[in-house]
């Protein structure tokens, strides 16, 4: 089940005058990568350039999720004119699957103690395997996409192939190893301090960070995103669909 999806910002923000603190937005996402998730995500983007932030850090924790939504994700990360962290966190959470392909489109990957990642073979939308013909395109393609990623970011594509052909996973200790992810951190300061300084690309050319002095805002779930997260979560559409049959 995989599929291209579009939409992404054209307009690059200016940048915040000097003396004022650096805007950094973070949205948390759990649960599994669906439309929601996508729409979510990219209004989240939309605010950040609007608001002429410095980063926009998202939380993550994920089982994983449907293709379309997730290269729509991937898609509008790339072409972010503010710089998108993916932060597996907090201790405990994972980027399984989808969550793969989305850490890897990020400008910055990091991941809390205690985390892990990887399994990103693709699985019909019952989560059973693909048969032949069939599953060799949609995983070639797969491989395709996080590899462009990868060579962009400078991760490692190897694990990323690996991630999606045998399903492998690591820790975060192992991921920081690999070269899977930027960074290790406790939690938001210590994401931010590693940040700070570095340099990424964004679609109008080389960016160096400037998290030396900051403001946090969170961005939250509306009461629709929250309803609809609950209806169309797998789980809950079986038993829609079930009881509409």
């Amino acid at each position: 089940i995989l599929q291209d999806d579009s939409s992404a910002t054209d307009s690059a923000p200016a940048v915040l005058p000097p003396g004022e603190p650096s805007l950094v937005y973070t949205i948390v996402i759990e649960g599994a990568i669906g439309t929601v998730t996508d729409d979510r995500i990219e209004g989240a983007i939309e605010i950040a350039e609007e608001d002429k932030a410095e980063l926009l850090v998202i939380y993550l924790d994920t089982p994983g999720g449907f293709s379309k939504p997730t290269w729509s994700i991937s898609k509008n990360i790339l072409n972010s004119y503010v710089p998108v962290c993916m932060y597996i966190a907090p201790s405990g959470a994972r980027a399984g699957s989808a969550g793969v392909y989305m850490t890897y489109a990020a400008h910055f990957a990091a991941m809390a103690p205690s985390t892990n990642i990887g399994a990103a073979h693709p699985v019909s939308g019952d989560g059973q395997e693909i048969d032949s013909v069939m599953n060799e395109k949609i995983t070639n393609d797969a491989v395709a996409q996080i590899r462009a990623a990868a060579e962009k970011r400078g991760r490692n594509a190897e694990w990323a192939e690996n991630a999606v052909r045998q399903s492998v996973s690591v820790t975060d200790n192992e991921a920081l190893q690999l070269n899977v992810i930027d960074f290790r951190a406790d939690n938001l300061d210590d994401l931010l301090k590693q940040i700070d300084g570095k340099v990424t690309d964004i679609p109008s050319g080389k960016k160096t960070m400037s998290l030396g002095n900051f403001e946090v805002r969170e961005i939250k779930s509306t009461f629709v995103h929250r309803v609809l997260e609950v209806i169309t979560s797998p789980d809950v559409a079986f038993i829609l669909m079930s009881i509409g049959g």
